[in-house]
């Protein structure tokens, strides 16, 4: 199910200011530079991200709420819309947990980073206090989280290893609610990996 409501998004962290404000400074510490954000919804935190930033997303309602000054475009984490070893950065910020195939959607960011681009995931782990709070919102039905998949800290490390060289996480909020993994595809390929 895409986000189809910006309105409603963008209440959300209006109402939660320090929330909001203390996951930007998280993303300002990543230090990302000329991203594709890929499940960005309304360009929520692209204020972080510096150079160009190129908005990916499913909704079309997001898309058009989002930045003026970016690039737009509708399209889906699983066939991201990009040729081979062509991107310098890729972000996804609290969205994955919301994609069919986190593993699917990795390969096709490999697929199109440069060797040595950056790959920053921020998510709501499943072993933090917000995740668990999600996590039974879904089980009581509700309209976002109960479609939602979350992972553990590590098991988020995990998925991302096997494709990617891991350079550090880090959390912020309360029980490390809102955890971000920066990695870079590796500039060999792997056994038996073809070069793009």
């Amino acid at each position: 199910m895409a986000f189809d409501d910006p309105d409603e998004y963008m209440r959300w962290y209006a109402s939660n200011p320090r929330l909001y404000h203390e996951e930007l400074e998280l993303i300002r510490r990543l230090d990302l530079g000329n991203c594709v954000d890929v499940g960005s919804g309304p360009s929520v935190f692209h204020e972080a991200i510096s150079g160009a930033v190129i908005s990916l997303d499913l909704s079309y309602a997001m898309l058009r709420a989002g930045r003026p000054d970016e690039d737009r475009i509708q399209g889906s984490a699983l066939s991201l819309p990009f040729r081979n070893s062509c991107l310098d950065c890729i972000s996804s910020i609290a969205s994955i947990m919301f994609f069919k195939d986190l593993s699917g959607f990795l390969k096709e960011a490999r697929r199109v980073l440069r060797p040595g681009g950056t790959l920053a995931i921020c998510s709501i782990p499943l072993d933090s206090q917000l995740g668990k709070v999600y996590v039974e919102m879904g089980r009581a039905g509700d309209k976002y989280y109960r479609n939602a998949s979350f992972l553990t800290r590590d098991e988020l490390r995990s998925e991302i290893g096997k494709l990617f060289e891991i350079e550090g996480a880090s959390c912020a909020l309360e029980e490390c609610s809102f955890y971000c993994v920066l990695a870079r595809k590796p500039r060999e390929p792997y056994n038996g990996e073809a070069e793009l």
